[in-house]
C-alpha cells in the first residue's frame, strides 16, 4: 500500500501491485481510498475504483442517468434528483454519512461523498443532498 499526500490536502491510499507504467498502471498503482483534509470531514472514503470492485461497500443514493453529467461537471447532487427506494424512503440518511451515487440504469457507483442533509430535511426534496 502506498500513501500519497497531495497538494490539495487530500490523502490517497493506493494498491501498488508491482507493475510499472509499461505494465498498464502508473507508478502509484490503483487508488483505493482517500481522505479530504477538511475540518468538517475527517472520514476515509473508498474511491470509485474501489466501489467498482465492491459496489456494496457503502450505501447508495440512486438517480437517473441524466443527472450524471452535472455531477461529473462538479455540481452537488440535488435532492430533486434523488430517487426514493421502494419503501418510499431515502434509506435512512444522517448528515455527514458517506454515500455513493448510482444511476438506476447502471449499477456501478460514479461518485462518493458525505451527505449534506439528514432524512427529515430530505423529505422536502429541496437543496443539496
Amino acid at each position: 500500500v502506498l500513501v500519497l499526500k497531495l497538494s490539495n490536502k487530500c490523502t490517497v491510499w493506493s494498491l501498488n501491485v508491482g507493475q510499472t507504467a509499461q505494465g498498464g498502471l502508473d507508478k502509484f498503482g490503483q487508488p483505493m481510498f482517500f481522505a479530504a483534509q477538511h475540518e468538517e470531514d475527517k472520514l476515509v472514503y473508498p474511491t470509485v475504483y474501489s466501489l467498482w470492485i465492491e459496489p456494496n461497500m457503502m450505501p447508495a443514493m440512486f438517480t437517473h442517468a441524466e443527472v450524471s453529467p452535472y455531477i461529473f461537471g462538479g455540481a452537488d447532487l440535488m435532492m430533486a434528483g434523488v430517487l426514493k427506494r421502494r419503501n418510499g424512503t431515502f434509506g435512512g440518511m444522517s448528515k455527514g454519512e458517506p454515500r455513493c451515487i448510482v444511476a438506476v440504469e447502471n449499477p456501478v457507483p460514479y461518485a462518493v461523498g458525505p451527505l449534506l442533509l439528514g432524512e427529515q430535511n430530505a423529505a422536502a426534496r429541496q437543496g443539496k443532498a
